[in-house]
Parts: C-alpha cells; sequence; structure tokens
C-alpha cells in the first residue's frame, strides 16, 4: 500500500499528526479544520505501516461518524473490511455491548443480555420507588434516573452517604442493578461503567483485552465523560498510543455528562504527549472566522487557537435587528426568499439556527405561509418510534425470555385484555417467560377465576411458536410471521394517514432486518445483532439532508453540519446566552462555545439576529441584545434593520447550483 499520494493533500499540520504514531498525542482541530480526514488518514497511514488492522480501536461517539470513518478509511486504502472480532471501528456504547458479551459471565449475565433503554430504566425505577412507598413530589422518577446515570458517569466521584437524599438514591440504586440482573440487562451507562470497573478491579482481564489494541484514537474528545475515559484510560495506560482528536471550543454537551476538563488534562494525565493543533479552516471566509475567532476568545478557560483561511474575507456579517420574534421569523423567511428568487443560494444549503426547540414553531409558521419547502431537524428517532418499539419487544423476548419490561410492553398489544393480573405471575416468581407453560404459578393462574386465562394461555402458546419459528426461519421471516399472526397491520389502521406512516415504518424495519439475514450463519446471532444495533441508535444518527428544503434546527443539532448560509435567531441575552446560564461563568461559557459552533457552520454568508421583544409564556418580554454580539468587532458587521434589503450578497462570491 501506498499512500504518499494521500499524505501529499495534507497541510503540514495534517501529515504531522497523521505521521506522529507513536506515544500519546493530542490533535486539537478547529471548527472545519480536516478533523475526520486526519483522523482517517492516520488509521490508513498505521495500516500502511504495517500496524495489523485488528491493533487498532478508533472510538466515536454516533453510528453514522463510525460509518463515515469506516467508509473514508476504506477509500483510502481500497476493499480493507473490517470483520467482528477483528479491527474495531465504531461507537464507546457498540464498544461497550461487544466486551460485555466477551465478559457477560463476571456479571451474572449471558451473552444474549437485554439492552435497557431510558423507557425501560425508568419503569423499572417507578416500580421500585412504588414498592419503596416514597413520595413522588420529592423523590420523581425521572429525576432518580438522571441521578443514578450521573453516578454511573462519575464513577470515581465520592459522595456522601449521610446526605439523605443520596443515601435514598443508593438504597434504589442497589434494587435497580438487581432489577437488571435478575432481567438479563444492562442499561446504557452499564455499557461504558461496567467494562472500565471490571479492568479497574481486575487486572488479567484487562491486560487480555488491552493487547488486542495497540493504538487508541478517540473521536470528539470534547464530548468524553469520566466513565468513557475511565474505559480508554485503562486500555491504553500500557503501550499509551492514544490519540485524542477535538475542539474544546467545541464542547456543548455538559448536560450529557460530558466533561471538558478530561481535554483540558489531556497533557497533565499523559506528560509525555505530543500536541499539534489544525487551525487552517477550510470551511468558512475570513470574515466569519474572525468573528467566531473574538468571541470565543472571550472564555477564560481553552486551549489557545486562532483559525484562518486561504479562503478570501468574504461578505460582512449582516446583524439584523426585529421589533419582535414574529416580526424577526418574517425577516428571515423574506430574506431567504430573496437569496433563492435572485439565484443568490441554493435552497437545501440555507440553515436558521436556534438556541432552543420551542424556537421553531413560529418559524415553521412562516415557512408554511410563505411555501417554503423546510425541515426540522430532529424529532423522534426510527427506533424509537411506537410500533418499532413494539415489535422490537417481541424479539427481544425471543432472545431474552427473562425481559420482563418487553413483556410489559406487549402482552396488550394488539388487545388481548391482558394486563396488570397476567404480568404478576412474572414480576413476583422467577418464573421467565420461556418456562411460563409448565409454571406452577402459570397453572394455578389458569385453573383459578382469572377471568381472561384462555387468552393468557393462547398468548403464551405464540411466544412458543414465535420462538421456534426464529430458530428455523430468517429474521424477515420471523417478523413478517410475527405482524401477520398479531394482525399488526390491521392494529395501525392503514386506512389513516398516521397509520399508513406507521406501516411503512414496518416495512422499513423488515428492510433493516434482511441486512442481517444476508450474513447467514447462527439466526439467534444475527436477531441478537439486530437487536443491538436498534438499541444503539442514537439522535445524532438520522438522515439530515434527506428531504428538499431549508433547516431549521437548534444549535446543539448543527454541530458537526455545514451551510452556505446561516441564520441565528434569538441573539438576546435570556436566549442566547440561555437565562439559565447568566448567573454562572462556567455555564456561560458553554453558551459562548455554543455561540462558536454557531458561526462556524456557516461557509459564505453568516446572518445574526436579535429581536427587541420576544413572547415568553404569552406575554411579550425585553430583552437586551445579546453580549456575544457586541464581542464582534465591528468593522466586520453590517448593520440592518426591517427596512433594509437583506439579499444583497455578491452574486459572484456564493454560487447557485
Amino acid at each position: 500500500m501506498n499512500l504518499n499520494n494521500h499524505l501529499d493533500n495534507l497541510n503540514p499540520s495534517q501529515r504531522r499528526a497523521v505521521q506522529t504514531t507513536d506515544g500519546p498525542l493530542l490533535i486539537i482541530a478547529g471548527a472545519g479544520s480536516g478533523k475526520t480526514k486526519t483522523l482517517t488518514h492516520r488509521v490508513a497511514h498505521l495500516i500502511a505501516q504495517g500496524v495489523p488492522p485488528s491493533q487498532i480501536l478508533a472510538v466515536t461517539f454516533t453510528n453514522k461518524a463510525a460509518a463515515e470513518m469506516r467508509n473514508r478509511i476504506d477509500s483510502l486504502i481500497g476493499n480493507w473490511k473490517l470483520e467482528i472480532g477483528n479491527s474495531f471501528i465504531g461507537t464507546f456504547h457498540s464498544l461497550g455491548a461487544k466486551l460485555l458479551r466477551e465478559e457477560a459471565t463476571q456479571f451474572k449475565r449471558t451473552p444474549y443480555f437485554t439492552i435497557a433503554d431510558e423507557n425501560d430504566a425508568l419503569s423499572i425505577i417507578k416500580t421500585i420507588t412504588k414498592e419503596l412507598n416514597l413520595d413522588k413530589e420529592k423523590f420523581p422518577p425521572q429525576q432518580i434516573l438522571a441521578s443514578i446515570g450521573i453516578r454511573k458517569n462519575n464513577p470515581e466521584k465520592e459522595r456522601s452517604e449521610h446526605n439523605f437524599y443520596e443515601s435514598v438514591i443508593s438504597n434504589i440504586q442497589t434494587k435497580y442493578e438487581e432489577r437488571l440482573e435478575t432481567m438479563n440487562a444492562f442499561d446504557f451507562d452499564d455499557l461504558i461503567l461496567k467494562p472500565g470497573l471490571l479492568f479497574l478491579h481486575n487486572e488479567d482481564i484487562l491486560k487480555k483485552h488491552a493487547s488486542r489494541w495497540r493504538y487508541i484514537l478517540i473521536d470528539e474528545y470534547q464530548d468524553i465523560n469520566p466513565s468513557q475515559y475511565l474505559l480508554m484510560k485503562l486500555l491504553a495506560q500500557d503501550h499509551r498510543n492514544i490519540c485524542a482528536v477535538g475542539d474544546d471550543a467545541q464542547s456543548i454537551y455538559s448536560w450529557r455528562g460530558a466533561d471538558f476538563t478530561i481535554f483540558l488534562d489531556f497533557e497533565k494525565d499523559w506528560p509525555e504527549a505530543t500536541t499539534i493543533l489544525l487551525e487552517e479552516n477550510y470551511r468558512s471566509t475570513q470574515n466569519i472566522l474572525s468573528a467566531a475567532n473574538a468571541v470565543i476568545a472571550n472564555n477564560s478557560v481553552g486551549k489557545e487557537k486562532n483559525l484562518f483561511t486561504k479562503n478570501e474575507a468574504g461578505p460582512p456579517i449582516y446583524l439584523v435587528e426585529s421589533d419582535s420574534d414574529s416580526h424577526e421569523a418574517r425577516i428571515c423567511i423574506d430574506t431567504i426568499l430573496g437569496l433563492i428568487k435572485n439565484k443568490l443560494a441554493h435552497i437545501d444549503r440555507i440553515a436558521i439556527l436556534y438556541r432552543t426547540n420551542a424556537q421553531s414553531r413560529i418559524l415553521e409558521e412562516m415557512c408554511i405561509q410563505a411555501r417554503l419547502a423546510y425541515q426540522v431537524i430532529g424529532g423522534t428517532r426510527f427506533y424509537d418510534r411506537k410500533e418499532v418499539k413494539d415489535i422490537l419487544a417481541y424479539l427481544k423476548l425471543i432472545i431474552n425470555p427473562k425481559d420482563i419490561l418487553s413483556l410489559e410492553r406487549i402482552i396488550n398489544v394488539p388487545a388481548r385484555g391482558l394486563g396488570k393480573e397476567a404480568i404478576k405471575l412474572f414480576r413476583h416468581s422467577e418464573t421467565t417467560v420461556e418456562e411460563s407453560l409448565d409454571s406452577p404459578q402459570t397453572n394455578n393462574i389458569l385453573h383459578s377465576k382469572y377471568r381472561n386465562k384462555t387468552a393468557l394461555l393462547e398468548f403464551l402458546k405464540f411466544l412458543e411458536m414465535l420462538r421456534a419459528k426464529a430458530n428455523e426461519s430468517t429474521l424477515t421471516e420471523t417478523i413478517s410471521y410475527l405482524i401477520r399472526e398479531i394482525k399488526f397491520r390491521e392494529y395501525l389502521d392503514p386506512k389513516t394517514e398516521e397509520g399508513i406512516r406507521r406501516w411503512e415504518n414496518v416495512q422499513e424495519l423488515i428492510n433493516a432486518a434482511s441486512q442481517y439475514d444476508a450474513r447467514g450463519g447462527d439466526r439467534m446471532d444475527n436477531l441478537s445483532a439486530f437487536l443491538e444495533t436498534a438499541n444503539l441508535y442514537q439522535d445524532a444518527d438520522q438522515e439530515k439532508d434527506a428531504l428538499r428544503g431549508i433547516k431549521l434546527m437548534t444549535i446543539h443539532a448543527a454541530k458537526g453540519l455545514e451551510f452556505e448560509i446561516v441564520f441565528v435567531v434569538g441573539l438576546e441575552e435570556g436566549v442566547l446566552p440561555h437565562e439559565r446560564s447568566l448567573s454562572e461563568d462556567i455555564a456561560l461559557e458553554e453558551e459562548r462555545r455554543l455561540a462558536y459552533v454557531a458561526l462556524t457552520r456557516a461557509k459564505k454568508a453568516l446572518y445574526l439576529s436579535f429581536a427587541r421583544q420576544r413572547k415568553v409564556f404569552g406575554a411579550l418580554k425585553m430583552n437586551p441584545p445579546s453580549r456575544f454580539i457586541a464581542e464582534i468587532p465591528e468593522h466586520l458587521i453590517e448593520y440592518t434593520n426591517a427596512t433594509t434589503s437583506h439579499t444583497h450578497i455578491d452574486e459572484d462570491f456564493i454560487e447557485y447550483n
């Protein structure tokens, strides 16, 4: 393999990052500086230098990002294909699931464990709090689950059990872990925490896994949490070939548990580390970069960098003032219509970014009134849709008969007249669905005055037939059999628009399952892999360019994306920065990083907008312009108001395709 031609396409900093193969390496990759290009070239370079693919571990946060990495590497080095048990390029959670399946017996589970999603976990917490007679007002189940998640994401943080609230949470967590073990299940946080703790306390098991991967690469390192870092640190502590790639200026996920101080402490944790800055931006104009640099420079904590570009200066930053939020929305949409009409911009390459989801409503209304095609990026992900989760619950019971939550979900889907009395059989005994027909307790119920005993017996027999079908048929045949036998299409009511959409989702689920049938091999293994993939998919993995129209999205959803023209609306104190951040410096600095991310999404032109008043809970509220506007040098800004044309971008500057 000869990668010299590919290395010629790298700038000096990128090439140095690619060729610095041994020892700890921190790559500080500014916005638009070719982070993914550098990371994938580094993997390809390692392989070109004779490193076996099986010794390379690369982790990122989303399935989409992992797929892009694999595709780029494959295009660089030819027909290299990733094999199960060989090289690993995937998400943190898929890595954790892989490790736990190999070490499941250490946690009294089988390799076919279930991954409990947030709804499953919440259901367990609700059951426990009810059994403990806890006041829901003082101990809301959602808050308890969040507290347990914080504990799992910060495994080494000390907590005082003398604190009454913490002692209650500790007690609930103990019972929660017992339920998961009984169910042969892990939750999402366990996928990271459990392998890390196992490695921390079992040196032999750690050595077995650490010896597999001699080179570790971590993408989007600024978004890592303490539990993820513990896992990576333990795997890398002997060979010390750990490469972290990211940008602290784009750390905007503290609310998800990310701790960007881990990024800042890399050189302290790895004293012999090499640090390389990628500062040349290939995305934006110099005016946009100068504005972004000026804003982020006001943060007191962060790695010093100064993005530059060889692109031209471009138009100024357009600052738009409006009377109200509705006026702001109308100006934005009118401006976009003018840009499209004058062929200064393509409809698919324009985005409107905002701080909170609630801000999208009025923008959507204006788009509809103007008959302007648009997409709201976000919403319910495919594998979270009810009809999809119902089918998956049936499949989970095939692979894991102890999964009481899946049983609860579908015991009355479609309606069979079964409910709490039927569920009690499984919740308060060691009986599994697999054993249920021969269970003495079941027989007692079936011979008692239980009014729906016939329906229960038929349901249990059907689950047995479904399991038998899965053992002898492909996954798609099994799902087709399932939906036919339970008359699922009729249940979805295909005569309505909603029913049609839901049925289309079921059809798409079958399409997804067919990819696993193509693997051949053991059918239970294929089913297990399919369910694991369904559990691991995240919001960020949704296709964001499937439909025509301008893009409406939160700034958080826009991270990693780029657009020819970007509108950032609601630049007011209390909106961006958000009102919850105004009294806390740490939170305010994250809001500034959020603004930095918003500005650096733009390639050609950037509009910043604020309203003099905005409706809050039905009443108009006056907010001063955001402090982030004042942080942009005046010579970069062209101020406009409602009476000024907003479509005067140089026609030679933005190409219309």
